[in-house]
């Protein structure tokens, strides 16, 4: 039977019991007290989870608020479900508009977070002491959602989340990770996939080869294709 202590109290009790962390040395980069624990739905089938808030992430107090932010937010919209009429209106709006459009609605739809709460300095990785101090906080998370599908974007979430990094033979692979109960102590069982971080393929740039079926940005887009597909389906096979 499942146990209680999910949803979104439980998740806002999580985001409360970090605010003002001090427990490694990320807590010296933030701008204030507040942590950022991610954001969306507290019931949601997907959680997506990449490595790190960044410095602007910091300062807008909102995670995947800055360039890197955008583009996933656009991939995800590029790879979203045809037949979602309430997508496709938004695909219709320009600018920032388009960005806060996509963002608002994809926040009813998929928990986003990340492996660490605090901001690293530009271009620093996390390390392993912050990833391990941090990591109950987002199996806390994982838990409380209950998700159907955790997606790691890059290898440091994957690795301290998953139990593996990005390696071409993990990338859009469906495969089974556990985590500890929170409450009980006993091991319970997650379906996890691990693809390209944003921020990797913006640095690649090679969006223009999307269309050719080609680069790292278009076998992104066909893992997280492939997650939303499973998604889809098994909703059809519960109704």
């Amino acid at each position: 039977m499942r146990e209680v202590n999910v949803g979104l109290e439980a998740v806002m009790n999580t985001y409360f019991e970090y605010v003002g962390c001090t427990k490694c040395s990320l807590c010296s980069n933030r701008s204030t007290k507040d942590v950022l624990p991610g954001f969306g739905s507290a019931t949601a089938d997907l959680m997506i989870i990449v490595d790190k808030p960044t410095e602007a992430d910091d300062l807008n107090s909102m995670l995947l608020s800055d360039a890197t932010g955008h583009f996933l937010m656009n991939l995800l919209e590029m790879v979203w479900y045809d037949d979602d009429k309430n997508m496709d209106r938004i695909r219709d709006y320009w600018g920032p508009k388009y960005f806060e459009g996509v963002r608002d609605y994809l926040s009813q739809k998929i928990f986003f977070t990340s492996l660490v709460a605090c901001p690293t300095l530009e271009n620093i990785e996390v390390t392993k002491k912050q990833a391990e101090t941090c990591v109950d906080r987002v199996n806390k998370l994982i838990y409380q959602v209950d998700p159907l599908l955790v997606v790691c974007l890059g290898s440091v979430a994957g690795k301290y989340i998953l139990g593996y990094g990005d390696a071409p033979t993990n990338r859009g692979m469906i495969k089974e990770f556990t985590i500890e109960s929170p409450y009980s102590g006993r091991r319970v069982r997650y379906a996890g996939m691990i693809t390209h971080h944003p921020k990797h393929l913006m640095n690649a740039g090679d969006q223009n080869l999307v269309s050719q079926r080609r680069g790292l940005t278009y076998n992104t887009m066909e893992n997280i294709r492939k997650a939303l597909n499973i998604l889809k389906i098994h909703k059809e096979l519960q109704t």
